[in-house]
């Protein structure tokens, strides 16, 4: 009764199931008359354990103990009776009602018999198939000086589980039984799973990610860049090009216009909404958005004017700049904020005025970008400085330098964006546009061969796409990173084979956590005879665990929910404290003393694999992407 409450809890923290079903066999010789029959009566109980609630073992003890009781007390019913009775839907990969067995059987201590004979234990012959997917057998021993123990043993199906993964799961069954027997009264999810030694390999050492990046503002260190190599060229596009100089001038521009218009770090509201398609205009808008103090909240022109007038209601900003024919085309803004266009801004240099620079510290706002809550109700992402620097400054994920061009072809409220234009800003590489307009793979291509690009970030979707024409044209890339939503192997496997010399990464990151959480190169390996394409490892200065519903780590191979943390965490929801609250937890395993650090909930189910890297397995509630971005479809 100890071992079937123990395996049921060992089984549910493994698996996330309350209800369970686990088997046991029985001799079924209860009646006299059977004693002297030769024959195999041997008949298989169904035990049922039920822990919802997380009980202390204690009460599932007691439990287990009926249970147990009311199952030997109508042994005799057969097994195949019982299946015939419940008609469970029947699958020829596992046994019917129940997948775990439990058996429990002693044996005689080593002995002299008397007259030449001697009882010794010997060993079970090796075994080539497996009853279930799991049977744990308990055999209880007695030594010759009256001590007693038990010895486990563990039959698995090869097909589910490795050598290392049964060894495993007794190792946490022997951690488990130890700790309720010195606690008996705590409940299930809090009692110990894993050996120290495991424990700090999860929270730890796969999380050794200490970075030391710069805790730095981003215009501030595209400042850097601008006079450390003023003639270098910053941005290209169709038409033309404009040097890391000529950018900072004109952002200076924009930059003294908000200061104007009130946008200031001080400034209650310092959020400036951007309208605008892909230009240079729209870079040197960024930068002064930020020189001014604010934080940039970019509108897509193509969005419905009904998602316009929701995110301008909910966002407030301060101003709105934009092109003039955009500008003209929005809904009304709340308390009439003032609109700033293109035009305005850079048409008259006013180069005697002071260079704006505002002087704020890292985990000030650098942007909102709005994504779709469960209820379907968009709610603003507030990310800093600092996130972003995380992601692109002193990092070893992605090559970054002077060296590098990268495209930048996701829309400016898609969260690509961050990686596409400060990765080479703020390092001293070129950033090149995607002429505005539907996307084509023939013009991404072309783009591509046209601006000598080195590095483009592609959806799973773009990516599959891109794969099925032909992967010839990309063949002088450097590095191509694609994720977004699950990759397909063949397609990745394709996508090695036709750029033997492009460094193909995955990766993974909710907006929440500034792009990029998580990467994984896919050179480094796929995993043999699995469908699944890695997430890979955190990322510098960033941290992942797998956590079962009590946040407790769970081991390597078991499904969790992922949560992500360190540096690259955002601020929060803008105007929503309790949704922030809900999603932005205390970071238990961050050491900090301080309890700053946070953890973000994803909501996306994951797997540890034994060699340290991350298995995506899609989502824990109904949420689907479409083109890389997420939708309810409530």
């Amino acid at each position: 009764m100890l071992l079937l409450a123990a395996f049921a809890a060992t089984l549910a923290r493994h698996g996330g199931q309350e209800d369970l079903l686990v088997a046991t066999p029985v001799a079924n010789r209860t009646r006299p008359e059977l004693e002297g029959l030769i024959g195999f009566f041997v008949n298989t109980l169904a035990l049922r354990v039920r822990l919802a609630g997380d009980p202390e073992l204690r009460r599932v003890l007691a439990s287990a103990r009926q249970t147990a009781l009311a199952a030997f007390a109508h042994q005799d019913l057969p097994f195949e009776t019982l299946v015939e009775e419940l008609r469970p839907e029947r699958d020829l990969s596992r046994a019917p009602l129940v997948q775990a067995m439990l058996s429990l059987g002693g044996a005689a201590p080593e002995r002299s018999l008397g007259g030449g004979l001697h009882l010794a234990r010997l060993p079970s012959p090796e075994k080539t198939t497996a009853k279930l997917d799991l049977s744990l057998g308990a055999t209880e021993l007695e030594g010759e000086d009256g001590g007693q123990s038990l010895l486990l043993g563990l039959e698995y199906a090869t097909d589910l589980f490795t050598a290392t993964a049964a060894e495993r799961f007794l190792a946490h069954f022997a951690t488990l039984l130890c700790g309720a027997a010195e606690a008996p009264d705590l409940p299930l999810s809090r009692l110990p799973l894993l050996a120290p030694a495991e424990r700090h390999q999860l929270v730890a050492e796969w999380n050794d990610t200490a970075s030391g990046f710069p805790e730095r503002t981003l215009h501030g260190l595209f400042a850097e860049q601008a006079a450390a190599r003023p003639d270098a060229v910053a941005v290209s596009w169709e038409a033309g090009e404009m040097s890391y100089g000529e950018l900072d001038r004109r952002s200076d521009e924009i930059a003294r216009h908000l200061r104007r218009l009130g946008v200031a770090p001080d400034a209650i509201n310092a959020r400036v909404a951007l309208v605008t398609e892909r230009s240079p205009e729209m870079v040197a808008a960024l930068l002064g958005i930020l020189k001014a103090g604010g934080g940039y909240l970019p509108l897509d022109p193509s969005y419905p004017r009904e998602r316009l007038a929701l995110l301008l209601a909910d966002a407030a900003p301060a101003a709105v700049v934009g092109p003039r024919h955009l500008l003209a085309a929005l809904p009304d803004i709340p308390d009439g904020a003032p609109r700033l266009a293109f035009e305005d801004a850079l048409s008259a240099a006013d180069t005697g005025a002071d260079v704006p620079g505002a002087d704020v510290p890292p985990a000030s706002l650098a942007y909102v970008l709005y994504t779709s809550g469960s209820t379907g109700t968009p709610k603003g992402v507030e990310v800093s400085h600092r996130a972003v620097v995380r992601l692109v400054r002193d990092t070893a994920w992605a090559a970054f330098g002077p060296g590098e061009v990268f495209l930048q072809l996701s829309p400016m409220s898609f969260d690509l964006a961050t990686f596409e234009i400060w990765g080479p800003l703020l390092n001293g590489g070129r950033l090149a546009l995607l002429p505005p307009g539907p996307f084509t793979v023939d013009g991404l291509y072309a783009a591509v061969e046209r601006h000598g690009v080195t590095t483009i970030w592609l959806t799973s979707g773009l990516f599959h796409l891109a794969v099925e024409e032909g992967l010839a044209p990309l063949g002088g890339l450097r590095q191509l990173v694609a994720g977004g939503d699950v990759l397909s192997r063949p397609h990745v496997l394709r996508a090695l084979e036709a750029l033997p010399d492009v460094d193909l990464i995955n990766g993974y990151g909710p907006t929440e956590n500034t792009t990029f959480s998580t990467t994984h190169r896919l050179r480094d390996g796929l995993p043999a005879g699995e469908p699944s394409v890695p997430i890979g490892r955190p990322i510098a200065a960033s941290r992942a665990y797998v956590l079962d519903p009590s946040l407790m780590p769970l081991p390597a191979g078991c499904v969790g929910e992922l949560y992500v943390g360190g540096a690259g965490v955002a601020r929060g929801y803008l105007g929503r404290p309790a949704l922030t609250a809900e999603r932005f937890l205390p970071d238990p395993f961050s050491g900090d003393p301080r309890g700053e650090e946070r953890l973000y909930r994803t909501g996306d189910l994951a797997r540890w694999r034994p060699d340290g890297t991350l298995d995506f397995l899609g989502r824990a509630d109904f949420q689907v992407k479409v083109r890389g971005f997420r939708v309810e479809p409530g």
